[in-house]
């Protein structure tokens, strides 16, 4: 419990008193209710309505959301806790409101008949929302080499060329304890030999010879080579460069 409260008050620290997310973009306070507005359209008028009966579900996604609009810097992902609470809160209206046609109508459908409906209404809201969504997919092929590395205990380095860090698997995907190289270029670097993968923008003409392809996976592609791997600076990996930039 110390632990958790210690690292919410860091958080908030870092975030409120030195701005250091700010380099990474800001936002207006309001900037989360347009997203979930625009992201989930109906479902929060049927949440809204569910927080009525389910004001603690209401209350903390009230405070989520209050909370991290007082931080400048923004991002979708910071909501992502209370996303399944605004889903639940939703079924809940849902609930509510064919409970209350079922007695206006003053008639007893049968519970099939509430079913279907709620399943037609929330496939129609789907329908009218996904196209929104065509990033799903985005760095999949990233993702897709480092699943691939997660598996190959040769590895003993990796090194990003012409791929953010913030869109690659990062250790969750990777599972191994080995260096993670950021490159701005190939062509020269001394930092080289300090991996024997290379995952890089499909297309690259900077790839070292003794680099071979595995394969390419939407616009990423994994290289190999023989060999071992010195060890790299410490500044040099990626650990290195967040504490760096701050990130």
């Amino acid at each position: 419990m110390v632990i958790s409260v210690s690292i919410i008050w860091r958080y908030f620290w870092i975030n409120l008193i030195e701005h250091r997310s700010e380099a990474y973009g800001v936002q207006p306070w309001y900037w989360y209710v347009l997203a979930l507005v625009n992201s989930l359209g109906p479902v929060l008028l049927f949440a809204v309505i569910g927080a009525l009966r389910s004001p603690f579900l209401g209350i903390v996604t009230l405070i989520t959301v209050i909370s991290h609009s007082l931080i400048n810097h923004k991002e979708p992902r910071f909501l992502y806790p209370v996303i399944p609470i605004i889903i639940t809160l939703a079924a809940i209206g849902v609930v509510d409101i064919a409970h209350d046609i079922m007695a206006f109508k003053e008639s007893q459908w049968r519970s099939g008949i509430t079913i279907g409906a709620s399943l037609i209404l929330c496939a129609l809201a789907s329908w009218w929302m996904a196209p929104r969504f065509q990033y799903w997919s985005k760095d999949s092929g990233v993702l897709t080499a480092f699943n691939r590395l997660s598996y190959d205990s040769r590895t003993c380095g990796l090194g990003l060329y012409g791929i953010s860090w913030v869109d690659s698997g990062g250790y969750t995907h990777l599972h191994q304890n080995v260096p993670i190289i950021l490159l701005t270029e190939l062509r020269g670097n001394e930092n080289v030999r300090s991996f024997n993968t290379l995952i890089a923008i499909a297309g690259s003409s900077e790839v070292p010879a003794d680099f071979h392809m595995v394969g390419c996976w939407d616009g990423s592609c994994l290289y190999r080579r023989s060999g071992s791997c010195t060890v790299p600076r410490p500044e040099e990996e990626i650990n290195g460069f967040l504490r760096r930039t701050g990130g």
